[in-house]
């Protein structure tokens, strides 16, 4: 009889300290910022404030990218691509008594199923500064709520 190696369920991404040196240590550890939202208060704020709330919060490519071959706004896509800022904004440990322009932060569609963050000035001077490159992006949205989730490597 061959006895099966149980897996354990828990992730390690730090190598076995007994089978790596001290030279040898990753210089880095793991950052998660999430975020949950409920897509009928971004659906509120878009009849209430139009334009000016999605201009406010999203870059013209984002809103462009959240347009169906109608010209209509897939408001569930919109509001995954906040709670991705939100996350973001919660990775970098900014208090929300911080003023940051949204736009700083744009999720730019790479495929049909992938997404990417890029930052702009003052939010990458933020993430440099705390040490934070590397950013994964993971979004999703099913009928009133959309979450994202941001991982990123910290080098300090």
């Amino acid at each position: 009889n061959r006895v099966k190696k149980q897996i354990s369920p828990h992730l390690s991404l730090r190598p076995n300290p007994r089978q790596t040196t001290a030279s040898q240590a990753p210089s880095y550890t793991i950052a998660v910022g999430t975020d949950l939202v409920w897509i009928p208060g971004i659906q509120n704020s878009i009849q209430e404030f139009g334009a000016r709330y999605l201009a406010r919060l999203f870059t013209a490519q984002e809103i462009g990218s959240c347009r169906r071959d109608d010209g209509a706004l897939r408001v569930e896509s919109l509001a995954s691509r906040f709670a991705a800022k939100e996350a973001l904004i919660k990775l970098l440990g900014i208090g929300k008594d911080v003023a940051l322009p949204w736009t700083a932060i744009e999720v730019i569609r790479v495929a049909v199923a992938a997404s990417e963050i890029r930052l702009a000035m003052p939010i990458a001077q933020l993430a440099n500064s705390a040490g934070l490159k590397e950013f994964s992006l993971s979004m999703s949205h099913d009928q009133d709520y959309a979450s994202a989730t941001v991982v990123a490597l910290r080098t300090r």
